[in-house]
């Protein structure tokens, strides 16, 4: 039993002394191996448990009392010995296969293995290092390390950079440098590492070098890629950088061109201040991060941002985000073109149109481009506004242009504009357009062809101007001068009335009076006398029409007064039935109560027979129907028409209709002109229409005419009508004539009219005594002052007219009554009349009625003592 616990102690001690064997290999390769140290363990604990069962068998057998005292020892330490042979050849062969492994190694290994002594001499060296520097080992073995290894010039030797190193440090030392091998100048890295050391001195240095020539070609292929780049980058006129992402960013890399950009001191400057410095305020980066996030890739941004100074600067952007390879955002690369001067130019470019454009618009003016070939145009804007045309709907074909060209206009401006293209020359046209309202405007259109240096047509520009206001201008303008020249053939009319006025009174005087004479003498039921009539009355119509010629000149003063225009129109009818041919009829639809007009009678009734004499010469011989109408109409704000001045109230309308040959539009426009007429020479003046028009704007009144071609013509006459005053229009009964016994003296140079006045006041009871000169009157006068009662002178005679014959005879007689009589005067009217002491003023021809009721009245008012 003693034994057994003996033998289970030795084998416990063996275990562990096996275990401190295994421990104390310094290869260990079985512990090293992962697959052989199971083999191992099993194997140890297989003869650990056959050395025990050995024992048991000794203790049962008789051999163990012979071997009692050594048995206990000797048995366990044989089978240990046993154990530790089979480990150490295992460890042998372990050992012989890791040296054919490591020289298999070293054999193929790129890198060139030296190992050095104390005194650097080469002690091994690697197959790659013979085969590198062209030695056989050999011819290495015991040779200095300096005299092998042949440094390039101006590089120091391996010994002093780095085995001094090694002597200094426990480190191993790295060091690049330039050998000579059998195959050239090649670049080497060498690591030194001691191996053992004493305190004094190393024993071995190991050198591993490798060959770094390609890497070293490529790091200076790369370093010169990289200084090309980054002179690339600095050589770019636009500036270039790479920010960060985080925070407010930050420059990592800029180009010089940046920092001028930016107007920073320097480079350094600027990458030590923050991204967002140079926007304009702080969100605007953050903005621009967040839209950079969605697209990656922005390009074209233009953003205003400020320089270094805090100007302001106008960029162009491109931003590129670049991720890691796990896909975050990590860099901005970008590019900044300073758009300032541009943008500037563009800004007052873009001021400049907008005046252009404006400019255009205040002068209407646009213009337009057609390229040669093409049928379709450019227009500006102000193409569009002229022709009110809407620019997404209309395009500026040539065809829908002239489409909307006047009718009138249509056909010269297409030949005009076909003979433009075809001869490619200048066009410059006035013209006619509708606009899509229906209103019409004038344009002004001007183009030309620019040709190549072969003469061939390139395309057309032009402009277009709306002339509508400079061509209602120029119409206005025509009227005005029309008015002026109508005016001025007034003046005509007037000078030439006043010319022959006097004496064509003065004859009209005779004729009438001499006539009224003949009458008075005739019985009343004789024939003569009726004709005698006519001839009276068509006097006094002579007499109304020379003065409505001067009315009509202004050479004289109207008297209105109220009347009633159907008893005037019912005398005009009278006289027109016994003129006009007898197939035409004058149909007559007069209202009985119509207000009355203020007006001069005469002229109303010149309106009515002038409108009346159109009417039937119009009508000609074939025959027709003058229809005469009268009424009361009401004109309200509605009514009014823009080229008529009128007030809106009660007004009496005179319609004048015909069923003659009619007028077209050109007569129309023309019918109211001063000489103008549609008759032949010698067949009419031209001045019936015209007088017309202009006694019923004295009235305050206006005229409209319709007519149309082989539809008769007709005249509406609006004349202000007067509130109602109760006062009768029926027509009172005519006086008697009253004469008298007066000394009268009667002064005129025509002798005719002497003799006429002499025998019209003799036979109303009147002494008379008559003078056809003036001087011989004057002479009568001084010497007989006080001898007459009235004196009666003509106005213009040849040696002393009759206002100064006046002046001379009241200074002889400031009490005598004078009625001067005139057919026409420049120098004397009534208001001067009146001034000298003249007490009547007469106008020729002088009726008998009107110089008799003339005579009594001064008579009157002189005994009266007025």
């Amino acid at each position: 039993m003693h034994f057994v616990l003996l033998s289970d102690t030795a084998a416990l001690l063996l275990l562990v002394w096996a275990a401190i064997v295994l421990a104390k290999q310094t290869r260990r390769p079985f512990l090293n191996d992962p697959v052989k140290l199971p083999m191992v363990v099993f194997l140890f604990f297989s003869i650990f448990y056959y050395t025990l069962l050995f024992s048991k068998w000794i203790l049962s057998s008789e051999i163990v009392d012979r071997l009692k005292n050594t048995a206990e020892v000797l048995i366990p330490i044989w089978w240990g010995f046993i154990f530790y042979g089979i480990m150490q050849k295992l460890s042998n062969l372990e050992l012989v296969n890791n040296k054919r492994r490591y020289q298999l190694v070293v054999n193929n290994i790129s890198e060139v293995i030296v190992k050095l002594d104390n005194r650097y001499r080469i002690c091994f060296a690697t197959p790659s290092f013979c085969w590198t520097f062209g030695k056989t080992e050999s011819e290495l073995i015991g040779a200095r390390f300096s005299s092998i290894i042949q440094v390039g010039q101006g590089h120091p030797g391996l010994e002093t950079v780095l085995l001094e190193h090694v002597k200094q440090t426990p480190f191993s030392a790295y060091h690049e440098t330039l050998v000579n091998t059998q195959h050239g100048l090649r670049w080497f890295a060498w690591h030194a590492t001691r191996l053992r050391k004493t305190t004094k001195m190393i024993n071995d240095v190991l050198l591993v070098g490798r060959d770094i020539t390609e890497k070293k070609a490529a790091e200076e292929s790369l370093k010169e890629s990289d200084a090309r780049h980054r002179q690339f980058i600095e050589n770019q006129p636009v500036g270039m950088f790479r920010t960060s992402v985080e925070g407010d960013g930050q420059f990592v890399m800029v180009n010089s061109a940046l920092v001028k950009l930016l107007n920073y001191p320097s480079t350094e400057s600027l990458l030590a201040t923050p991204v967002v410095n140079i926007y304009p305020y702080l969100e605007a980066r953050k903005q621009l991060l967040s839209k950079l996030f969605n697209k990656e890739k922005i390009s074209g941004l233009e953003i205003e941002g400020k320089k270094h100074d805090g100007s302001p600067l106008f960029m162009r952007m491109a931003l590129q985000l670049v991720r890691d390879s796990h896909g975050n955002a990590c860099h901005i690369d970008g590019t900044i073109e300073d758009i300032t001067a541009r943008k500037q130019a563009a800004l007052a470019l873009k001021k400049s149109e907008a005046l252009y454009r404006r400019a255009q618009q205040i002068a209407g003016l646009g213009h337009w481009e057609i390229i040669y070939g093409m049928d379709h145009g450019t227009w500006s804007e102000e193409m569009y506004r002229i022709f009110g045309l809407d620019k997404e709907h209309f395009n500026g074909p040539l065809e829908s242009f002239l489409d909307h060209v006047h009718p009138d206009d249509r056909k010269t401006v297409a030949e005009t504009v076909a003979n433009t293209f075809e001869n490619y020359s200048e066009l410059n046209l006035i013209h006619r357009i509708v606009l899509p309202n229906g209103k019409t405007k004038h344009i002004h259109v001007i183009a030309h062809f620019e040709l190549d240096e072969n003469l061939h047509p390139i395309r057309c520009i032009g402009t277009c101007q709306d002339v509508t206001q400079l061509k209602e201008a120029e119409i206005d303008k025509e009227k005005t001068e029309r008015k002026f020249l109508q005016a001025q053939k007034l003046e005509a009319i007037g000078t030439l009335a006043g010319g022959i006025a006097h004496d064509f009174n003065n004859i009209l005087t005779s004729i009438i009076g001499f006539t009224q004479l003949a009458i008075n003498e005739l019985p009343h039921d004789s024939p003569i006398k009726r004709k005698l009539d006519v001839v009276l009355q068509s006097g006094i119509r002579a007499r109304d029409l020379v003065t409505n010629i001067l009315s009509f000149s202004r050479k004289t003063e109207q008297e209105f007064k109220p009347i009633q225009v159907r008893i005037i129109i019912k005398e005009v009818i009278k006289l027109l039935r016994a003129s006009i041919p007898a197939n035409i009829e004058i149909r007559q639809d007069l209202a009985s109560q119509c207000p009355r007009v203020l007006a001069d009678p005469v002229q109303i009734h010149q309106i009515v027979m002038n409108l009346c004499t159109n009417a039937y010469q119009a009508i000609g011989k074939k025959g027709g129907i003058i229809t005469i109408s009268l009424k009361e109409v009401e004109v309200g704000p509605n009514d009014l028409q823009p080229d008529l001045d009128i007030t809106p109230g009660t007004y009496v309308l005179l319609e004048v209709s015909d069923t003659g040959h009619g007028m077209d539009a050109a007569t129309l426009e023309k019918i109211f002109d001063p000489y103008f007429t549609t008759k032949k020479r010698g067949e009419g003046t031209g001045l019936g229409l015209s007088v017309v028009h202009g006694i019923v704007k004295k009235h305050r009144g206006y005229i409209t005419t319709h007519s149309e071609p082989d539809h008769g013509s007709a005249f509406h006459v609006f004349l202000p009508g007067m509130a109602p005053e109760g006062v009768s229009d029926e027509i009172t009964a005519v006086a008697p004539i009253v004469g008298g016994t007066e000394h009268i003296v009667v002064v005129d140079d025509e002798e005719p009219i002497a003799i006429y006045l002499t025998e019209l006041l003799t036979g109303l009871g009147y002494r008379i005594t008559t003078f056809t000169g003036s001087n011989e009157a004057l002479h009568f006068f001084i010497s007989h002052s006080h001898d007459f009662d009235v004196l009666i002178t003509d106005m213009n005679m040849p040696a002393m007219c009759g206002d100064e014959l006046a002046e001379r005879v009241l200074s002889l007689n400031p009490n005598i009554p004078i009625i001067i009589c005139t057919g026409f005067s420049d120098n004397l009217d009534e208001k001067d009349a009146e001034k000298i002491g003249i007490k009547a003023y007469l106008r020729k021809p002088i009726t008998e009625r009107e110089l008799a009721t003339c005579i009594r009245d001064v008579l009157n008012h002189h005994t009266a003592g007025i």
